[in-house]
């Protein structure tokens, strides 16, 4: 079966991707192991049977497309090293399930991202013979994401070996994720190091007492911890509603897209994921995601894909919704 065409409908609140085709295409021990090995990024199949026509059913339920994942900067560069590792993963080891890797359909359209589970789904089309050009097809996506990764600012060797790789076609899929492995070790010590400097920043602060002594200022510079907060609140106005939210997960999305944040917000200003919350032990940051109108912190605008530490009492603007954080405890 060459031409693939799905249709997506959207009935009790579920979202489904339906695929039409031939019985005599089907290979129905495929699809068995599909639905059997839980264990496998593989979305289950339901199956459709009228006559000599089946209906192949895909749930996309609580899923965005890879595509619009990336495009609204709603996955970070960790998460996409690790669908792509996932990827290379199952199509290395796919053989072992007696099910054909080149079958899974490599479509950056046609590949989700759970943003329940945080984790990628891919659709398997189970047919009797293979994906005309498939092996192509999986060196092409792949190197499409590796250069993605790319935009994310990651300067590696081991990342540029791997797109040399795909690019001249001289790599096996298992070459590649054995530098795709010593990349992400590469950017979680970058990610350490970054977290270090800004934890070393957050910790301290200099203030300046000034006191008279015989006629002379003497300019006094002590340094400070500041107070760790053990939880902050999230203070939301909207129009004449207030709502607060404890932030004790490690990382929040903002945003009007409902089902793909974790905090929406109902404002046509705001983006359909404007930002998100992180929080690392008792510290607590907020990174703007390219949003159209942007986010503020105490009046600042804030640079798209960047940092910024928080701290209790601070005013957050996304586009013209305004928040303050709260804090709970200091310790």
């Amino acid at each position: 079966m060459d031409h693939i065409s799905f249709k997506e409908i959207n009935k009790d609140n579920k979202i489904k991707l339906i695929l039409k085709c031939n019985n005599n295409d089907l290979a129905d021990y495929a699809i068995k192991m599909v639905n059997y090995n839980k264990e496998l990024p593989l979305i289950e199949i339901e199956t459709l049977i009228i006559n000599d026509s089946s209906t192949l059913i895909y749930d996309i339920t609580n899923c965005i497309r890879l595509s619009n994942a990336i495009e609204e900067n709603s996955i970070s560069l960790q998460e996409m090293l690790q669908v792509i590792g996932t990827i290379l993963f199952t199509l290395v080891n796919l053989k072992s399930y007696f099910l054909n890797s080149n079958n899974i359909f490599l479509n950056i359209n046609y590949t989700f991202y759970n943003y329940v589970t945080k984790e990628i789904e891919l659709i398997y089309l189970p047919f009797i013979n293979e994906v005309t050009n498939a092996y192509m097809n999986q060196k092409i996506f792949l190197l499409d994401l590796l250069l993605i990764c790319k935009k994310y600012g990651v300067n590696c060797e081991s990342l540029d070996m791997a797109i040399m790789e795909l690019r001249d076609d001289t790599g096996t899929l298992e070459s590649i994720k054995e530098k795709l492995d010593l990349v992400k070790d590469e950017v979680r010590r970058m990610k350490e190091q970054e977290n270090m400097l800004i934890k070393d920043k957050t910790e301290k602060r200099s203030f300046f007492s000034v006191r008279k002594k015989e006629n002379n200022i003497v300019i006094k510079t002590t340094e400070i911890r500041s107070n760790r907060i053990e939880y902050l609140n999230l203070v939301i106005y909207e129009g004449d509603r207030v709502k607060t939210i404890n932030l004790d997960k490690e990382k929040y999305l903002l945003g009007r897209l409902e089902g793909a944040v974790d905090i929406p917000i109902r404002n046509s200003s705001v983006g359909r994921i404007h930002g998100r919350i992180e929080r690392e032990d008792y510290y607590y940051f907020y990174v703007d995601l390219e949003s159209k109108n942007g986010s503020f912190i105490n009046g600042e605008r804030l640079e798209p894909n960047k940092r910024y530490p928080l701290e209790n009492g601070d005013n957050i603007k996304l586009a013209n919704v305004s928040m303050y954080l709260k804090g709970n405890r200091s310790i």
